[in-house]
């Protein structure tokens, strides 16, 4: 776990290595993006992929005295948002780490991951892959299974 006071007062961010079991390969974004998901909702992050949690000012300026002084929002917001950033390249696996080259936002980097493997027609072939897998046929007649229930082989 992450030391409270390196993000907020309130909230500890916990080591997302802990809790993912799916790096992201050519072929698995669905499950990757999912699993995320999952993690990032559980502790109240996704506003920093999604852009519905922008990024605040850097500098505010207080009027009394003119002097320019680190707007605090920023921090805290940089701080999780490069949590997030960290926790989305330690998911990734080495052949797709240059696809988040060059991101320095979380959010950026999930526009990047989405847009190279989360295309619609990339989608429905994997869904269909899966339904393939998932099909049991013996000399007669075929089944399709749901995920997760599978016959032994």
């Amino acid at each position: 776990m992450a030391s409270s006071s390196a993000v907020n007062n309130s909230t500890a961010i916990p080591n997302l290595q802990h809790f993912t079991t799916i790096k992201l390969i050519t072929g698995n974004y669905l499950i990757w993006q999912t699993q995320l998901m999952h993690i990032l909702h559980s502790n109240n992050l996704v506003g920093l992929i999604d852009g519905s949690e922008p990024c605040p000012p850097v500098k505010i300026i207080i009027v009394a005295s003119n002097v320019k002084t680190p707007n605090p929002a920023y921090k805290q917001w940089l701080d999780r948002d490069q949590y997030v950033l960290n926790w989305i390249n330690i998911s990734l696996s080495e052949a797709i780490l240059p696809v988040v080259v060059g991101h320095n936002t979380a959010a950026s980097a999930w526009v990047a991951l989405s847009q190279a493997f989360g295309a619609d027609s990339d989608t429905h072939v994997f869904q269909l892959l899966m339904q393939f897998h998932n099909t049991k046929c013996n000399d007669k007649f075929c089944i399709h299974l749901p995920p997760g229930d599978e016959i032994s082989r």
